[in-house]
């Protein structure tokens, strides 16, 4: 097991769609945000993507208990066949917070 603890932060993107690059043909079109893990094995790669669709501003969205039980794809923007990943996605509204700023007085 390893725990990654880290923050990515993006811009929001209201894409609510399943467009992907096996359903696309490979043409550009808008799609929802997608945390890809890349897992190299081998020397080669094999990518999790997870799917955030229509993220939202004031929102923090967490992905938890990614487990990888299998091959991934051979792209970050291809699902993962089969059961291969799970995960959790929490979502939360941002709450309002007071914060007391204290600057030094130039000399």
């Amino acid at each position: 097991m390893i725990a990654i603890d880290c923050s990515l932060y993006c811009c929001p993107n209201p894409s609510d769609n399943d467009v992907d690059s096996w359903n696309d043909g490979g043409s550009w079109s808008p799609r929802p945000t997608r945390l890809a893990v890349e897992v190299v094995v081998n020397g080669e790669s094999n990518w999790y993507p997870v799917t955030i669709k229509d993220m939202r501003c004031n929102r923090h969205y967490k992905v938890t208990e990614l487990v990888l039980n299998g091959p991934g794809s051979d792209s970050p923007d291809k699902p993962v066949k089969r059961d291969s990943m799970s995960f959790r996605i929490d979502i939360e509204d941002w709450a309002d917070s007071n914060a007391t700023m204290n600057f030094p007085a130039d000399e």
